[in-house]
């Protein structure tokens, strides 16, 4: 397609086009951290994507085929090919030659009535015509368009290059979908088109996803409140000291084991009860709060006066002053988390 694009350019726009890379490689050479380049590729890009063809650009982004050109001119000073597609070239020609039909093939890619693209269609019939008929060949296929490009422009001086674009790797370990019983077979050119996908448009928006939901992450925490529920634990040493050798080891393991955060049988769906019974301001709720700091849990805590006796839904909607609806959303939001992460419920009475 680079070739085609290339050749389809006025000889005064392939002049100018080919002293702007060579010009700007000269910049690159004495400054290699410039990005200057950038306005040649650019340039490349426009013209590929006002170009007229007939020809399936479906699948190549112009700003690749402008990148190739510029690297391909700055490297080589012309275009190169595969030694697979210089293979396939010379098996082609001698077979016509030995059945005496080379002028024949000569005569219709040069004939001045079809246009580029039809000679180029043209070539690639005779071409797949060859291959279907030997087997041998099938392998080479996919390098019938290179080959093709030589066969239109064969007094064009090329680079040819000698190296192999595949390999079989074993010994991997994992169980990805592309490895067979450890072994993967890798074509290059496709590589770089999974690397390149993988890139510039999986990795970005993973990015944006992950960014996504932090944000909503955040959002809804700020939302729900969830600071709200972490215990805020006093820093009185005496009583943290009280709680730590005394209750705690009273009631602590206990707790964790009924809420199925703790021992052999935990699991997800937390959930058991701990009745605390003392008159007001004996530290029930402190202790509570002290203990699920200790475990890692939520604290959720429920003003019971606010709710008051009158109360008989835990729909907010029935709530008759805010006070209530507020401590009702919460009893609702625990009843959520149950069966989600464990937390330890508290109601203060009087």
């Amino acid at each position: 397609m680079a070739q085609l694009f290339w050749q389809s350019l006025l000889d005064d726009q392939r002049k100018k086009q080919l002293a702007l890379i060579h010009s700007t490689y000269t910049i690159l050479k004495t400054f290699p951290n410039s990005n200057r380049y950038q306005s040649v590729i650019d340039e490349l890009t426009k013209l590929f994507n006002a170009w007229e063809t007939h020809l399936d650009r479906s699948t190549i982004h112009g700003r690749d085929l402008a990148t190739y050109l510029f690297q391909t001119f700055t490297s080589y000073n012309t275009f190169v090919v595969s030694e697979q597609s210089d293979e396939l070239k010379k098996a082609f020609i001698r077979l016509l030659e030995s059945k005496k039909s080379y002028k024949l093939f000569e005569a219709d890619i040069q004939n001045e009535q079809f246009s580029l693209v039809d000679r180029f269609y043209l070539t690639l019939n005779w071409l797949n015509s060859f291959v279907d008929e030997h087997p041998e060949y099938l392998t080479l296929r996919k390098y019938i368009e290179e080959a093709a490009i030589m066969l239109l422009y064969p007094t064009h001086a090329y680079h040819l290059i000698i190296a192999k674009d595949q390999a079989h790797i074993s010994g991997l370990k994992g169980n990805h979908a592309i490895l067979n019983n450890g072994e993967e077979h890798i074509q290059y050119h496709a590589f770089l088109a999974r690397l390149a996908q993988f890139s510039e448009y999986n990795v970005p928006r993973f990015v944006a996803f992950s960014t996504l939901k932090e944000q909503l992450a955040k959002s809804y925490a700020k939302e729900l409140k969830i600071g709200e529920f972490e215990p805020k634990v006093l820093t009185s040493f005496v009583r943290n000291k009280l709680i730590n050798e005394v209750y705690f080891p009273l009631i602590g393991n206990n707790l964790a084991k009924q809420l199925g955060a703790a021992g052999d049988n935990k699991r997800t769906a937390r959930m058991g009860m701990l009745l605390l019974i003392s008159p007001p301001g004996y530290g029930k709720t402190t202790l509570m709060e002290y203990l699920a700091k200790t475990m890692g849990l939520h604290f959720v805590k429920i003003n019971g006066p606010t709710i008051g006796h009158s109360i008989t839904s835990i729909d907010p909607i029935e709530a008759k002053t805010s006070g209530e609806r507020e401590e009702l959303k919460r009893s609702i939001l625990h009843l959520r988390w149950l069966t989600m992460s464990c937390c330890i419920w508290t109601i203060s009475s009087t």
